[in-house]
Order: C-alpha cells, then sequence, then structure tokens
C-alpha cells in the first residue's frame, strides 16, 4: 500500500534513537501517523517541525500499519513562527484541536481552514484569520453554545 499526499505537522515523537513518529493532518487521507527513519537527525529536523506543510509518501504492506513516511517540505513556515508569542502558542492550540479528529477519516475542510490560517498567523492584523478561526470552530468541530442549566 502507497500513497502521496500534502500534509502539515502536528507534531513528532521520537521513536528509538534515530528515527520519529509524525503526525501529519493530510488533505485526502485526515489525520495519519508514521515513521520517519532518521527524523531526529539534524537534515530533517527543521522540516519536521509543527505548522510546516510537507508533501509525504506513506508505504506499508498493509493499510492498518503504522507505515513509514519519505518527507520532503514544501512550506518551511515554522521558522518565522518563533519570532512571535502567539504564532507559536497558536500553532500548538491548532495542533491539539487536530488531534481530537478520528484519526484516518478525511477532513478536507479543516485542511484548507488550517493552511489558512498558518499562513495569516504571522501576521497579528490579518483580518482573515478571526474569519478562519471562527469557521473552525464553528462548521468543522460543530461547536454550538450551550444553554444555561435551569436551576430549580
Amino acid at each position: 500500500m502507497q500513497w502521496t499526499d500534502e500534509g502539515i505537522v502536528l507534531g513528532v515523537r521520537r521513536h528509538g534513537e534515530t528515527s520519529v513518529i509524525l503526525e501529519l493532518m493530510t488533505l485526502e487521507r485526515g489525520r495519519h501517523l508514521g515513521l520517519v527513519r532518521g527524523g531526529a537527525g539534524t537534515r530533517l529536523r527543521g522540516v519536521l517541525q509543527p505548522g510546516n506543510s510537507l508533501r509525504a509518501t506513506w508505504r506499508a504492506r498493509l493499510d492498518d500499519h503504522l507505515g513509514n513516511y519519505a518527507v520532503e517540505g514544501i512550506n518551511l513556515r515554522a521558522a518565522g513562527f518563533l519570532s512571535a508569542a502567539h504564532a507559536v502558542h497558536g500553532v500548538t492550540h491548532l495542533a491539539a484541536l487536530c488531534r481530537l479528529l478520528a484519526e484516518r477519516e478525511p477532513h478536507a475542510g479543516i485542511h484548507g481552514a488550517l493552511e489558512a490560517i498558518l499562513d495569516a498567523l504571522d501576521d497579528p492584523t490579518a483580518s482573515s484569520l478571526r474569519s478562519s478561526l471562527n469557521s473552525v470552530s464553528a462548521s468543522t468541530f460543530h461547536l454550538a453554545p450551550r444553554p444555561a442549566p435551569r436551576t430549580i
């Protein structure tokens, strides 16, 4: 089994001495995990930062396996976030929200909104940021205000 897709890095966990488990929010396959051999090394460390966009090729013998990723950077925006504390906090918060989604289910709307938010995150005056955040919280996660509890 093999596929190639574009994804946004949500997080990275070490696995052994040189490998990492990469968590991506992909356009066609949703939130997906895979092993990146050599991902803990200096060559890939800058590419595998939360908020970066990657082109990933996933390979496994069966669809249910963890699989291996071969990645290349498309839009390495994480370095620009380091100059603004709100941007780093925003990336961390958005990744935590995406982890609430079921794994391996496509969420093209969430991926598009996440991409738009990350592109506007380093500009604090961007008016599209608030509308993108509202669209993510309202339409994709189906959050609605709860009525106040009734007292007896």
